[in-house]
């Protein structure tokens, strides 16, 4: 009975792989259209989409309106000569990784002269789903069946949600953090195994490669470093991945250095965002921060506007403006992390289409769109009372957990630092397309739930049956 019962567990395991696996792939019709960002990521490759005459059409004309906002496009033609470097906005992971999905593209493609953004995308789904299957399998063998459920039901839900897997078709940058933090966080879940030097590297390399993606991420190997600490008693070996995080952790900070926004963000953090967040009659008030007189016509202004481009010049705003008004008025600090986690609660980026031209589109169904549903009824509240409780059972000196089971807490204790991380970075642009700015740190967070749930479910399952056996033994005793 009990080997008829193993079978049919292990047939419904791979039922359900494949069913989400399948699922997920319906997502190859769904992507984020272009709200005028995509020139800066592929602007070096191509020249415009297929069905377009230019990369501009004229503002409001109906070529305009399709080209932009309403839906996505598949197909790009390739500059004459790509890829082009005169033409790169930036440098950035994502750059080499498009290159290289550019030239799988051309491979299994019919036409050489354009790019399909679908068939681009194959690479980053291959390794999505590779990291599924692996994690599923490391935790069925290793902790438990029911670790393994928990974890496929959780990221299989991940793996089909279409405000996170819509990224793979676009040319947006968040997707780097998309593909490679599952990869990451098995890295994590194997060095806990191994505790190699080798995989330490592989682990800070990996978080580099995200961390350089987006200025927004560029802490992440040095975040990923701390939590590789505790695991190393040799110094020797600890000083040596020490000295390569460091160098890593530099690379990743090249686009801080080099970014082209840094006035336009330090206005947006002011006035898009810590004066923001008073009611008019409290930011009447504030005349000046540190001898800077305040513009409270600019207040709530997108840089981006023809007024905000005044007031960008007129106000010379800077971060550090922002930290002299939450030292003189900490209540600003206080009512900005509240309508963080407030803005926080919306994960999907409504102003784009998520469709495809004579094409169905999946992306509104229910079961494509759980998660927004869940943040929007406060996830992320939850996951931040999580969070404290993974921390404490994972430093508690009595705990229920076993090492292994711990391991698994570990990389959802690591999801979570970083989304909530995320959460202040993002102030940086202020609350200016927050919903976008906080993509990659709500997708951590959502990623951190299989893993928590899996080591505390799989322990309190474990627990039940071992004081639930000796029982059973006591009555069959008694019963004698």
């Amino acid at each position: 009975m009990q080997n008829i019962y193993k079978k049919l567990e292990t047939f419904f395991y791979y039922i359900a792989l494949g069913v989400f696996i399948a699922l997920s792939l319906l997502h190859l019709l769904t992507g984020y259209a272009d709200n005028g960002d995509f020139s800066r990521s592929a602007g070096f490759l191509f020249e415009k989409p297929h069905d377009f005459s230019t990369m501009w059409p004229a503002a409001e004309s109906e070529e305009w309106r399709r080209r932009f906002f309403g839906e996505w496009h598949d197909k790009w033609v390739f500059l004459q000569n790509w890829p082009n470097t005169e033409k790169l906005f930036s440098v950035s992971p994502y750059k080499l990784y498009l290159l290289s999905q550019a030239h799988f593209s051309t491979l299994i493609g019919v036409d050489s002269s354009y790019y399909s953004i679908i068939s681009g995308s194959i690479l980053s789904r291959l390794i999505l789903f590779a990291v599924f299957l692996i994690i599923a399998h490391h935790l069925r063998h290793q902790i438990s069946n029911i670790a393994a459920w928990i974890f496929i039901a959780l990221f299989g839900l991940i793996l089909i949600d279409s405000s996170w897997i819509a990224f793979l078709n676009s040319f947006y940058e968040e997707q780097i953090a998309i593909v490679f933090l599952p990869l990451l966080g098995f890295l994590l879940l194997k060095f806990c195994a191994n505790q190699s030097t080798k995989t330490g590297f592989c682990i800070i390399l990996c978080a580099a490669f995200i961390g350089a993606a987006k200025t927004a991420y560029f802490y992440l190997p040095a975040l990923s470093f701390l939590f590789l600490i505790p695991f190393f008693s040799s110094k020797k070996r600890l000083i040596k991945l020490a000295l390569i995080a460091i160098f890593l952790q530099g690379v990743s900070l090249l686009p801080v250095y080099l970014g082209k926004y840094e006035k336009i963000n330090s206005y947006h953090a002011l006035y898009f965002g810590a004066l923001k967040v008073l009611p008019n009659t409290e930011a009447s008030f504030i005349q000046s921060i540190g001898g800077k007189p305040v513009f409270h016509e600019c207040i709530g202004v997108s840089a981006f506007s023809s007024l905000g481009q005044k007031c960008m010049e007129t106000s010379n705003a800077s971060y550090a403006d922002v930290v002299k008004l939450i030292g003189n008025h900490p209540s600003v600090g206080f009512r900005m992390i509240v309508k963080l986690f407030e803005e926080g609660r919306a994960t999907r980026l409504e102003h784009l289409g998520k469709g495809i031209k004579n094409a169905p589109n999946f992306s509104e169904s229910t079961v494509f769109n759980l998660w927004p549903k869940f943040f929007a009824k406060g996830l992320n509240y939850f996951i931040f009372l999580a969070l404290l409780s993974a921390s404490f059972l994972l430093v508690a000196k009595k705990s229920i957990l076993s090492n292994k089971e711990k391991s698994v807490l570990l990389i959802g204790v690591f999801f979570a630092t970083f989304g909530f991380s995320q959460y202040i970075v993002s102030l940086g642009d202020g609350y200016y397309e927050i919903t976008k700015h906080l993509a990659a740190g709500n997708y951590a967070l959502a990623l951190s739930l299989p893993f928590i749930f899996a080591a505390i479910i799989s322990a309190a399952h474990r627990l039940f049956f071992r004081s639930a056996t000796p029982n059973k033994q006591r009555l069959l005793h008694d019963d004698e």
